[in-house]
C-alpha cells in the first residue's frame, strides 16, 4: 500500500488517489469503534480540513446477492452498490461536525483539495444481502448480511499514509429475521459513523496514550 498510486474505477469516472508516501512503522489499536486499525500518526488536528471520498462498491463481494438465481437479493446488492457509498460519506460528514471539526466536505469533481486536508478514502469489500429467511428460520448468525469496508486517511500534500482501517458491520435481528435493505442501508450509515467516532478520540489525543 505504501509508495504507490492506487486507482479506484467508478460507474462514472476514475479518481486518481492521492499517491502514498513511506510512512515509519504502524502501530496497530487495540480498542476502537473500528475493528481493526494501523495508526502511523499518534493524533490530528480538528482544525485541518477533512476530506472525503465516496468508497467505491463495485468490486465488493455481493454474497447472496451475487446470484441472479435470487432476484430479491440480486437487485438489493447493486442498489446498495450504488446507495452505499452515499450513505456511508454522508454519516461521516454528519458526526465529524458534530464532534466539532471545522472543516469537513466531500470530494466533488474538480474542486481543489487544500495542501493540508486530510483524505478519507477506501472502498466497500463486501455488500452481502445475506438471507431473511435463514435469519428468521435458523437463527444463530445464519443469513445474517455484511457490510465490510477498507480504508485510509492520507495527508493530501504529501500522500503521507496516517491511518489504515477494516471494519465489518452485521445485521441478524429485527422481525422476521430484519429486512435486508433495511440493516445494510442502517448498516452502511453505522460504517460512517464509526469511522467518524474513531477520528474524533484521534484527535483527542486517546490512541496517543495506548
Amino acid at each position: 500500500m505504501k509508495g504507490i498510486a492506487r486507482v479506484i474505477v467508478s460507474a462514472a469516472s476514475f479518481f486518481l488517489l492521492v499517491p502514498l508516501a513511506t510512512a515509519g512503522e504502524g502501530r496497530p489499536i487495540k480498542k476502537s469503534p473500528l475493528d481493526h486499525v494501523i495508526l502511523y500518526e499518534s493524533v490530528i488536528s480538528k482544525d485541518a480540513p477533512i476530506r472525503i471520498r465516496e468508497f467505491p462498491a463495485e468490486s465488493a463481494d455481493l454474497g447472496t446477492g451475487a446470484n441472479p438465481d435470487k432476484p430479491k437479493y440480486y437487485a438489493l446488492a447493486r442498489e446498495m452498490q450504488e446507495k452505499a457509498p452515499k450513505l456511508t460519506r454522508d454519516a461521516v460528514i454528519a458526526r465529524l461536525q458534530e464532534q466539532g471539526f471545522h472543516d469537513v466536505a466531500a470530494v466533488e469533481g474538480d474542486t481543489p483539495i487544500p495542501d493540508d486536508a486530510l483524505i478519507i478514502e477506501g472502498e466497500f469489500t463486501k455488500l452481502d444481502p445475506g438471507s431473511q429467511g435463514q435469519r428468521y428460520g435458523v437463527g444463530f448468525g445464519s443469513g445474517k448480511s455484511q457490510v465490510c469496508a477498507s480504508g485510509r486517511v492520507v495527508r493530501a500534500a504529501q500522500g503521507e499514509l496516517l491511518m489504515e482501517f477494516d471494519h465489518c458491520r452485521i445485521g441478524s435481528g429485527g422481525l422476521f429475521g430484519g429486512n435486508s435493505e433495511g440493516l445494510m442501508e442502517k448498516d452502511s450509515g453505522g460504517t460512517g459513523a464509526h469511522l467518524a467516532e474513531f477520528m474524533g478520540k484521534w484527535a483527542e489525543g486517546k490512541y496517543a496514550r495506548e
